[in-house]
């Protein structure tokens, strides 16, 4: 009803029949006397346009009515004819029914089919842009300055190449430090910086930090779910090298976002795709009769279209409110916009906020006299359609329709939070004249009145004022604003875009700024690991009682010595095996699941065996209890790696491992007095029913991360996060075959093999050793028995604690310290060599606590070695290969212990044994265990070639930098730089290299050859990609893999300090991440190679194998003819055979139809053109265009 064109005559408009106010419609004289619908008022005062005049007398108290809306009341008596304003008019604050929901109507929508189009930019998630911009966001004001030079830097000029990009724009801010954390200001910022980040309008981000402030990076990356990419970069700068460091790896980072980002084309979509925020600044008298009520008609359109209209500035509807809570779909929706208007009535009260009546001079200058008035335009914009959902500010808005977003009443702070919620578009209603801008949704600017229109027009993109000039009603203006709305979205620029408005006015919400620290953490991690430490010490008592009800088992069913033995170990086959199966389910489906699911399981056999009815039914049981307990470690492992920073990590996995010794020691006595009182069977019923209550408790208060746990404070999630790498999108899964290619899987698994092949001693042989070579009694055997167990159970903890005491100080890497306590821990336990020649029993107890401990203080670094090591979705499987070669250990283990003590007659040589291994186990963590992380895969193409996802590449053979950098922009994934049968040197090759770093592609060297020494060169000058020419054995393949790898798993020559791919040694990680990151291609194009080829791709350290078309042609008899029938079967059928090999398959064609048929066949790499021919075909065919033939 408000948005119909109201009545007028001459120079007054009567809004509503029931108004006891005019509006001027132009500035009035004292004395003049003026008629409208019959009645004739004479001026009492001089009155400016779209100031109120009263129509009749109004008494003092009376209601003073606008549209039919209370907007004050009379100060004094009003006589008719006088000037309505804040002279006269006091503000009231009423009494109003929210009367939620009563003024909902149906929506009339558009079917899908007939909506309206616009041309939009669709991204590959399926959203929808309106423009094309790379975005550059500062987390603190300290690094504003830099983002800014790096936006400076991207000139229209280098720009030129990629059209399609509309700008790289820098969104500086002055916050970021200094403020609480957790508090409603540290969400709010992070919430807007994340929803930026987000937006479709932005084709890649580049976030930067200085390195010391509250608002981390890494910390907003994890907390708002952002993920690093191929478009989604950060820098820090402390980490980077300061101010000119952090402003060259800015440009180079966007460089690369460039070719992708141009990458786009328009085409039509649904209307619906828009998201409009409103918004009016400088608002006049006439604001609530044309540009807002036309804005308000433009929104019902859009909406019946299936658009979302975006209303904001919540202390711009106080007193007015009720417009929209009659208008909600539900109860609760109307009730949240009343919550936020209490909001600011607190936030407010005593700061003479617009809460109290207050409104700018602006606003009082073009007629409107206070906050109420105010609101009853401002909330015209909305339109009339039901109001669909309420949002926070900044909160992403997921509701289509009329919706509104929490904000001040402040211009930039509440477009920046529409933006930050995901509008694409802007519309601002100005009556003064505001010369607003933003980036990157546009926005488009209507006039109220044709004076300022006009005095305006270079800023002004709509002029509303011909509603009042009679040549547009109300509804005619709505569908004029459309349809300037559906080509803005389309890309014609706005007048605030052509004026290059929009890189100042990104201002997220300032709720109030303070220097404290911020209150003190929760503590829901150590509930985690409160939980997970008794999962494990369940583990250990289901474990332990068939051990201890052994005998009434034995005796109840008849059961032999030999068939016992099978019972007991019958655990171990379904527990070792299945250790990586359930660290993979662990990593894919999640550790809540895969954890709470495998107690209960375990749990539930244990209870069940209580039911036995003989040998087979205790055998199948005891593997079902191995095939539940197999998913403890590897989960606790991942929930190590997703909950505990790297300072706390041998802290927690020392605590839950120390689970262990209670469930085999302390638990003894509980399992013993429960056999007494009761028998066998009642046992295995009490101790499963232990896991089903730890089950319940786990999934009634466990969550995959902490960010998801609402009892987790921003204090808390920080510390966290802090301590945890940023997540990556791309981060390439590594595949559980690859594990053991890498060295530090290898001493993960060797040590920790070693490790348990000691620790088994204790729970297996040592109640024997002390009978039978100390003397001892049963009674005292028992407790002897549990005291290593039991004492190593606390150092365990210390050793955890101590070593991230070590850590977090900062005097030792994480490698360093992790090496530390491992070598302190091994040492410790070499005392069990020392143990065997005691002469006294009391001091051998002595030394096998202090060795038991040993192995318990290496433990506490085991298992957090998965989390530092394995990337965060592989560190479940990691947890699981390691546990599961360590227990080969604790079977193997008693079998030699026994054999050696069989053999000899004695424990000394078994226990000397023992030490000797642990020696070994010292050299293994010292030269094998390399730097962490070791599982890095930073070869994107390599990367991508694992995980089988499709590289399309160009070939180089002109030898030029230049045309080199320009081919890089492209799009390719990769670039082959060729020195086979191009005229290229290393020194064009680095050149060349150097050319497209900038870029998304990876580029590939071939060499002329295999020669080792000409490897070394081309990887020291950075090379990370080989593709070898000419390979037609495994041994010559096998020879190309040592000449790419260091010693001593290869012979490359170390000399990175001299070499660019180390950057001088600014790389401090290279040789340890070197041999990860390079890969080999090697080429079969020969008869004899493809005789070989499932040899050559047996070959571990070869990555792909890529068939040379040309020369294969050449060498079966069909030269210069690659499409030979004969030679495309050859081709075809090494292409199975190479994929079947579980590597990467690749070629070079020029032919688009067998290019796709190659990647049809499931080839990973292929090239699809080369540069010189393209240049001279090109070539050619321009002359033939202009130049005749030449004839003899």
């Amino acid at each position: 009803m408000l948005q119909a064109t109201p009545a007028y005559a001459g120079p007054l408009i009567q809004l509503n029949a029931a108004d006891n106010v005019l509006i001027a419609r132009e500035g009035l004289s004292l004395g003049a006397n003026l008629s409208i619908n019959g009645t004739t008022v004479r001026l009492r005062a001089q009155v400016p346009a779209g100031h109120k005049i009263a129509a009749r007398r109004i008494a003092q108290g009376e209601a003073i009515r606008k549209y039919d809306t209370i907007i004050g009341r009379a100060a004094r008596d009003i006589e008719a004819g006088e000037h309505v304003h804040t002279h006269n008019v006091e503000l009231i604050d009423y009494a109003r029914d929210p009367g939620f929901g009563l003024d909902v109507r149906p929506v009339d929508y558009i079917p899908e089919a007939q909506r309206a189009t616009f041309n939009g930019i669709v991204r590959p998630d399926g959203r929808v842009a309106t423009r094309n911009f790379i975005g550059i966001l500062a987390s603190v004001n300290c690094s504003s300055t830099v983002i800014k030079n790096i936006a400076a830097w991207f000139t229209p000029e280098r720009l030129a190449l990629f059209p399609n990009v509309d700008g790289v724009v820098a969104f500086a801010q002055t916050s970021g430090c200094g403020m609480s954390s957790p508090s409603e200001h540290f969400d709010v910022l992070r919430r807007t910086l994340a929803g930026y980040a987000r937006h479709p309008n932005l084709a890649g981000v580049l976030i930067v930090g200085l390195g010391c402030e509250r608002n981390q990076v890494a910390d907003l990356m994890t907390s708002q779910g952002l993920k690093t990419g191929n478009l989604m970069h950060t820098l820090v700068m402390q980490d980077t090298g300061g101010t000119r460091a952090t402003i060259e790896a800015g440009i180079a980072a966007i460089q690369k976002m460039l070719p992708a980002a141009n990458d786009i084309v328009r085409r039509p979509v649904s209307a619906s795709h828009i998201k409009i925020g409103l918004e009016c600044g400088g608002s006049d008298g006439f604001s609530g009769i044309t540009a807002n009520p036309a804005l308000g008609a433009a929104m019902d359109l859009l909406v019946r279209h299936g658009g979302t209209a975006i209303l904001s500035e919540t202390p711009e509807i106080h007193g007015v409110e009720t417009m929209l809570t009659r208008r909600a779909v539900s109860p609760e929706v109307g009730q949240k916009l009343l919550d936020r208007l209490a909001w600011w009535e607190n936030y407010t009260r005593g700061h003479n906020g617009q809460f109290n009546g207050v409104v700018g001079p602006g606003n009082q200058q073009g007629g409107l006299a206070n906050i109420f008035e105010k609101s009853l335009g401002s909330a015209m914009k909305g339109g009339t359609t039901p109001l669909q959902a309420v949002y926070e500010y900044a909160e992403p808005i997921d509701r289509a329709g009329f919706v509104f977003m929490d904000s001040p009443g402040y211009d930039p702070v509440a477009v920046t939070g529409q933006i930050a919620s995901g509008a694409n578009l802007i519309c601002f209603t100005t009556g003064r004249g505001s010369m607003f801008g933003s980036k990157p949704a546009p926005t488009i600017k209507l006039a109220s009145n044709t004076p300022m229109f006009r005095r305006f027009e270079e800023d002004m993109d709509i002029n509303c004022g011909r509603i009042l000039d009679g040549e547009r009603s109300v509804e005619e203006m709505g569908q004029d604003i459309f349809e300037h709305i559906l080509r803005t979205a389309s890309g014609e620029r706005t007048k605030s875009e052509l004026l290059g408005l929009g890189d100042h006015e990104f201002v997220p919400w300032h709720m109030g700024i303070d220097t404290s620290q911020g209150g003190p953490r929760s503590k829901v991690r150590w509930v985690v690991a409160g939980l997970m430490w008794a999962a494990i010490a369940i583990n250990y008592i289901d474990r332990t009682v068939l051990s201890a009800a052994a005998p009434h088992i034995q005796k109840e069913f008849h059961l032999s010595a030999v068939e016992m033995g099978v019972v007991m170990s019958a655990f171990f086959w379904s527990y070792a095996l299945l250790q990586l199966p359930a660290g993979i389910l662990a990593d894919r489906f999640g550790q809540k699941k895969v954890l709470g699911f495998a107690v209960l399981w375990w749990s539930v056999a244990t209870a069940l065996t209580g039911l036995a009815n003989g040998f087979k039914s205790l055998v199948g049981l005891r593997v079902a209890l191995g095939i539940g307990e197999a998913g403890a470690y590897p989960s606790s492992a991942g929930i190590t790696g997703r909950w505990f920073p790297k300072q706390e990590r041998a802290t927690v996995a020392a605590i839950f491992d120390s689970g262990s010794k209670l469930g085999s020691t302390v638990a003894l006595p509980l399992i013993a007095w429960l056999l007494v009182m009761f028998d066998w069977k009642i046992t295995f019923a009490v101790t499963g029913g232990l896991g089903i209550v730890w089950a319940v408790v786990w999934w009634a208060v466990f969550k995959e991360t902490p960010e998801a746990h609402k009892g987790v404070n921003a204090a808390e999630l920080a510390h966290i996060q802090r301590g945890l790498p940023p997540a990556r999108e791309d981060e390439p899964k590594v595949p559980w075959t690859k594990l053991l290619t890498h060295r530090n899987i290898w001493a993960m698994c060797i040590g920790f093999f070693m490790i348990n092949y000691n620790s088994y001693f204790f729970i297996t042989w040592l109640p024997t050793y002390l009978v039978k070579e100390r003397g001892m009694g049963l009674m005292q055997m028992g407790l002897m028995a549990s005291l290593p167990l039991f004492v190593s159970m606390f150092v365990e903890v210390f050793a955890g604690w101590a070593s991230d005491r070590v850590y977090a100080s900062g005097k030792l890497s994480l490698t360093a310290t992790r090496k530390l306590f491992l070598i302190i821990g091994l040492v410790m336990a070499s005392s069990i060599g020392l143990a065997a020649f005691a002469q006294s029993a009391v001091v051998a107890v002595i030394l096998l606590c202090v060795a038991k401990s040993g192995t318990t203080v290496a433990a506490s670094q085991v298992w957090a070695l998965p989390a530092d090591v394995a990337p965060g979705n592989n560190v479940s499987m990691v947890a699981g290969l390691q546990n599961s070669v360590s227990n080969m250990g604790g079977v193997v283990g008693p079998i030699v212990t026994g054999a050696i003590v069989g053999a000899t007659g004695s424990f000394i040589p078994a226990l000397v044994f023992s030490a000797a291994l642990i020696g070994l186990a010292i050299l293994n963590y010292l030269f094998l265990l390399g730097k962490t992380p070791a599982l890095n895969r930073p070869n994107s193409f390599k990367a991508a070639l694992a995980a089988k996802q499709r590289q399309i590449g160009f070939w180089l053979a002109m030898s030029d930098p230049y045309l080199a950098e320009v081919s890089a922009t492209a799009g390719f994934d990769w670039l082959l730089i060729d020195s086979e049968h191009a005229p290229n040197d290393v020194r064009t090759i680095l050149a060349q290299l150097q050319a497209v770093a900038p870029y998304r592609a990876e580029p590939i060297v071939r060499p002329y050859s295999g020669d080792p020494a000409l490897i070394k060169r081309l990887l020291d000058i950075g090379a990370r990609t080989l593709l070898v020419p000419m390979v037609d054995t495994a041994e010559q393949a096998r020879d190309l893999v040592r000449a790419v790898r260091y010693p001593p798993f290869g012979i490359r020559g170390v000399g990175s300090a001299v070499g660019r791919a180390s950057r001088w040694s600014a790389r401090t990680d290279y040789l340890q991440v070197a041999d990860d990151e390079a890969c080999l291609l090697v080429q079969a194009e020969t008869v004899i190679a493809l005789q070989n080829l499932e040899a050559i791709c047996a070959v571990d350290g070869v990555d792909g194998v890529f068939i040379g078309p040309a020369d294969l042609a050449a060498s079966m008899g069909h030269r210069g003819n690659a499409g030979h029938p004969e030679v495309q079967a050859a081709i075809d059928n090494a292409m199975r055979t190479i994929i079947a090999s579980g590597k990467a398959a690749g070629t070079l064609t020029s032919d688009p139809v067998l290019a796709r048929h190659y990647l049809e066949l499931g080839c990973t790499f292929v090239a699809t053109g080369i540069d010189i021919l393209l240049f001279a075909n090109g070539a050619r065919k321009l002359a033939r265009n202009f130049i005749a033939p030449q004839t003899a």
